[in-house]
């Protein structure tokens, strides 16, 4: 019964992307066909200074990108920049999960959670959009928006 219940919910929540994503966010909008490429990797910029947990987060995230795409070649790495707010709340059942990604503009990838547990979410789905092509490793162009649907982070 429980399996039904979530084949019946799981849909209407997932959204309309066609994006392998593990959790599917609450919205994903493919801005454009097109991809980028981040062979030159990833730099993070923070809005403010991250606390060591983000630190830490960060270091972890890097690793898996050169696990996953190979090790930066020549040329300038794409610009990651986060903004992400105080959660008193952090750690706890009413811990901040929500985050906005954005892929698509000009000057970078712009990701914004109001905690760092929103923080966490979004890097990871920003590595699961990762594309390795002859060419290299990609992202495509997209904007997504998550939080978590029930309370306590159940979607």
């Amino acid at each position: 019964m429980f399996g039904v219940l979530l084949a019946c919910v799981t849909p209407a929540m997932a959204g309309p992307s066609t994006l392998p994503l593990m959790p599917q966010p609450q919205s994903v909008t493919v801005m454009d066909p097109a991809t980028r490429s981040i062979a030159g990797g990833i730099r993070i910029d923070w809005t403010q200074a991250p606390s060591p947990l983000l630190r830490r987060a960060e270091q972890r995230f890097v690793a898996r990108l050169r696990n996953l795409a190979g090790r930066a070649a020549e040329g300038a790495p794409l610009t990651l920049h986060i903004t992400t707010g105080h959660d008193p709340a952090y750690l706890s059942v009413d811990e901040k999960e929500g985050y906005t990604l954005s892929t698509s503009a000009p000057d970078g990838i712009y990701l914004s959670a109001a905690g760092p547990a929103g923080v966490l979410h979004g890097l990871a789905t920003l590595l699961q959009l990762v594309e390795l092509t002859p060419q290299g490793a990609v992202l495509g162009h997209v904007d997504i928006q998550d939080s978590p649907v029930l309370p306590g982070g159940g979607s």
